[in-house]
């Protein structure tokens, strides 16, 4: 990862990919259900990245924004 600034600060979260036993069922809560259908419509091999993509990029969205979960 590289990240440079000159004004605002800078963070980063690392996350390990791991298998989610019954992906779709225990992580219904996170995501809408449009998301979870797309994600659902892939290979399962391709399903765990596919969760660790959208997770990541909302985890920093709400991070970013200041909202965290409850926004």
């Amino acid at each position: 990862m590289l990240d440079i600034s000159h004004e605002n600060p800078v963070g980063v979260d690392i996350e390990q990919i791991k298998e989610i036993p019954d992906l779709i069922s225990n992580t219904h809560q996170l995501f809408h259900t449009e998301q979870l259908n797309l994600i659902s419509l892939l290979p399962p091999i391709e399903q765990t990245q596919a969760f660790f993509n959208l997770w990541t990029l909302k985890e920093a969205y709400l991070k970013a924004t200041g909202k965290g979960w409850s926004g």
